[in-house]
C-alpha cells in the first residue's frame, strides 16, 4: 500500500512539472527561442539581425509601405537582406513582396511586389497621372523630389510606358557637383493600368551621395523643437520628457528642399530641413521656423512666428 502511494506521489510530481514547463516555462522558452532566432539569423554572409531595433524609424517605414502596397502594417515581417545590398540592413517580407530598408533611417531602398497585376484588358491611366502616382510613391518611400536633386540625381525625361509590357517606368541618374554622371540611379516600376507599385530600386552608387549621412526626420523635428524652446524668452514653453513641446492648436509642417538664400546657407545650396512649429501658451502665439543643415544637424537659421 505505501508503496502505491508512493508511487502515486511521485507521478503527481512528474505530472505537475510537465504541465508547468508547458504553460509557463515552456510558453517562456518558445519566445525565448523565436527572439534568439531573430537575433541570430544570418543576413547575407556576415551581417545580423542583433543590431536591428525596432524602433521609430522602422515603424514608420512599414506603416509608409503598407500605405502604399495595399497591405496591414501588421502583415509586415523583418527578415534579413542579401549580402549584395549597400544601404538597406532589414527586409520587410509579406505575403506579395519584399523590401529592403535603413532602420537607422527608415528610407527603403528596393521594393518587389509579386502579387497579380490588373487584366491586360483594362486600359491604361494617363501618363500624367501614372507620373504623379509615380512620385508619391517615391516620396512616400522616403526621398522626396527635393531630396533626390540635393543628392545629384535628375530625371532625364518623363516616365515611359511600354504597352506591351503593361508598365510605366520613371528613372533618376546620380550626377556629381558638376553635371558628371555617375553609376547611382532611382527607378519606379507601376502598373500601367492601375497605378500600382510593381517595383522600386536606388542605389546610391560605388560613389554614395551626401544623403548618406543626412539626418532624418525625427532627428531634425527634435532638433527644432529644442531650438524653439531656448529661443522662447518671452513665453517660456514647456518642453515634455520627450522631447516634444507643449503647446495648444499646435501646428508642424516639415520638408527637406535645397536652400539657395545665401543669407541662410552662408555660401553655396545645401540640402536642409525646414521645420515650423507654432501654437499658443496661454494668451500668446508661440513657435517659428527652424532651418536646418541636413547633412549636420546644425541650426542655420531661426525665425519666430509673428506674436499675435
Amino acid at each position: 500500500m505505501l508503496f502505491l502511494l508512493a508511487l502515486a506521489l511521485v507521478a503527481a510530481l512528474v505530472m505537475a512539472g510537465l504541465g508547468c514547463s508547458g504553460s509557463g516555462g515552456g510558453g517562456t522558452g518558445s519566445t525565448s527561442s523565436s527572439v534568439a532566432t531573430d537575433a541570430t539569423g544570418t543576413v547575407g554572409a556576415s551581417t545580423t539581425l542583433a543590431s536591428v531595433v525596432p524602433g521609430e524609424h522602422l515603424r514608420d517605414a512599414k506603416a509608409s509601405l503598407a500605405a502604399i502596397v495595399g497591405v496591414p502594417a501588421t502583415d509586415l515581417k523583418i527578415s534579413g537582406v542579401s549580402k549584395e545590398s549597400l544601404d538597406a540592413d532589414v527586409a520587410l517580407e509579406w505575403g506579395g513582396g519584399k523590401a529592403e530598408v535603413d532602420s537607422s533611417t527608415g528610407r527603403i531602398y528596393l521594393v518587389s511586389v509579386t502579387s497579380a497585376r490588373a487584366s491586360s484588358f483594362a486600359p491604361f491611366m494617363p501618363a500624367a497621372q501614372l507620373e504623379g502616382k509615380a512620385r508619391r510613391m517615391v516620396a512616400g518611400l522616403g526621398w522626396t523630389s527635393d531630396m533626390l536633386a540635393g543628392m545629384g540625381f535628375k530625371q532625364e525625361r518623363t516616365g515611359v510606358l511600354s504597352e506591351g509590357a503593361g508598365i510605366y517606368t520613371t528613372t533618376w541618374n546620380a550626377h556629381d557637383s558638376e553635371g558628371a554622371p555617375l553609376d547611382g540611379f532611382a527607378e519606379v516600376v507601376l502598373d500601367g493600368r492601375t497605378g500600382g507599385l510593381v517595383r522600386f530600386s536606388l542605389s546610391r552608387g560605388s560613389q554614395g551621395t551626401a544623403v548618406a549621412g543626412a539626418i532624418g526626420e525625427h532627428e531634425a523635428l527634435a532638433i527644432a523643437q529644442t531650438c524653439i524652446y531656448l529661443k522662447s524668452d518671452e513665453v517660456k514653453i514647456p518642453l515634455a520628457g520627450d522631447g516634444s513641446l507643449i503647446l495648444l492648436d499646435k501646428s508642424v509642417s516639415e520638408e527637406i528642399k535645397m536652400l539657395t538664400d545665401r543669407q541662410i546657407t552662408g555660401g553655396d545650396p545645401l540640402l536642409a530641413w525646414v521645420i515650423t512649429i507654432t501654437g499658443r501658451v496661454g494668451d500668446k502665439n508661440v513657435g517659428g521656423t527652424v532651418y536646418i543643415d541636413a547633412s549636420t544637424g546644425k541650426v542655420l537659421e531661426y525665425v519666430a512666428a509673428p506674436a499675435e
